[in-house]
């Protein structure tokens, strides 16, 4: 349900990725920004786990000097006092059609650290039914974000306010731009025809295990997040990926796990069946990661090329190893029955090397919330 009027509320794992240790419950609050804060404890995906062993992905402080109790804490003092609006702006990081996302400072009370967040806006028009609208998209985007927030490699919300005129989003920052980024810069460094992998195969494995282990941790709580691209994959300063841009996230239908509503996603990553009418299941999700995966290794910035392939018109080039290759082909199955779910995929012999535990952006958080199939 989205939030009333006025209504500022932080999160259970207030906390950037590069600052403390964060456990045990979180801080909600309802009424006035200067109103008082609650608790409320995180989700757990234990209700939704697959029956694959699966195991715990560990997350690591890099600043265990600063106690992170204290910084959630201080943070949840800081929104509850000031709201979102008080967070110091520093920088414009990307507009889009109906949001603006900015560089934020948040600086901590009694002498604590200033610490770099993003503030995504969205504004509220004046007309009910409008506004109607863009508060659904907004409460999906809230409630996919706190479904995600469990595991590592899903952006962190930090906090959330209903204001009349807009609604705000703090979220961890991503120091590293997107995948986007990335890959242009390594398609900058080629001269000539492309001779190998855009990207080395060692670092396609590793987006494609990030990815499907956020997918896994998503659809495993009833959750698609269905705009997967490279945009939307966010890189710590250390390279490390995490999904962002909760949008188009939409929750399966408890009584068939479809999804019911017209996705709105990107069109070149968008899988056959979410431009069909009817339900679909969230192995679109699996299908939008396949074709990330060919950009990766060969496409970026040629849709030509990905759509002649995705239409059975062109074959990846024959520099692509086989292994990616062939989870390529199984990704982007045209019917979605024939797709691995992400913890099948996740067995693939492509990413037999790929130590999760190692991949998993350094960040505090309540211990064992996301687990990964073996």
């Amino acid at each position: 349900m989205c939030q009333s009027h006025n209504e500022l509320r932080t999160e259970p794992h207030e906390l950037l990725y590069q600052y403390g240790k964060a456990s045990g419950s979180g801080s909600s609050l309802d009424g006035e920004p200067d109103g008082r804060s609650g608790m409320s404890d995180c989700s757990s995906t234990d209700a939704a786990s697959l029956d694959d062993p699966t195991e715990q992905v560990s997350r690591k402080s890099s600043l265990d000097d600063i106690a992170g109790l204290a910084v959630r804490d201080g943070i949840a003092k800081f929104l509850s006092t000031h709201g979102l609006a008080s967070c110091k702006p520093e920088r414009l990081l990307g507009m889009g059609a109906t949001c603006r996302v900015e560089l934020v400072r948040v600086q901590l009370p009694e002498g604590g650290p200033c610490l770099p967040a993003a503030r995504k806006t969205m504004p509220r028009s004046r007309d009910p039914h409008l506004r109607a609208k863009e508060d659904a998209v907004f409460a999906r985007e809230l409630e996919g974000l706190r479904a995600g927030g469990c595991c590592p490699f899903v952006v962190r919300l930090l906090g959330s306010s209903t204001q009349p005129d807009r609604q705000e989003l703090l979220m961890e920052l991503a120091e590293g731009a997107t995948l986007e980024h990335e890959l242009t810069d390594a398609l900058g460094a080629v001269r000539g025809e492309l001779s190998q992998p855009l990207l080395p195969p060692a670092r396609i494995a590793q987006v494609a295990a990030s990815v499907l282990t956020a997918l896994h941790a998503l659809h495993a709580q009833g959750y698609a997040h269905l705009d997967i691209k490279p945009a939307n994959l966010l890189r710590t300063a250390e390279g490390r990926l995490m999904v962002g841009d909760a949008g188009c996230m939409q929750r399966v239908a408890p009584e068939d796990g479809l999804l019911h509503l017209p996705a709105s996603g990107t069109p070149l990553f968008a899988a056959p069946e979410t431009k069909r009418k009817g339900a679909f299941s969230p192995k679109a999700d699996l299908y939008s990661l396949g074709v990330l995966l060919a950009v990766c290794a060969a496409w970026h910035r040629q849709t030509g090329r990905v759509l002649a392939f995705l239409r059975g018109q062109a074959a990846l080039p024959g520099f692509v190893p086989g292994e990616l290759a062939d989870l390529v082909a199984r990704l982007v199955a045209e019917e979605p029955e024939a797709r691995p779910s992400a913890a099948e995929a996740l067995q693939h012999p492509f990413l037999a090397g790929v130590d999760l535990t190692a991949l998993a952006p350094v960040r505090g958080g309540p211990e064992g919330c996301c687990t990964v199939p073996r």
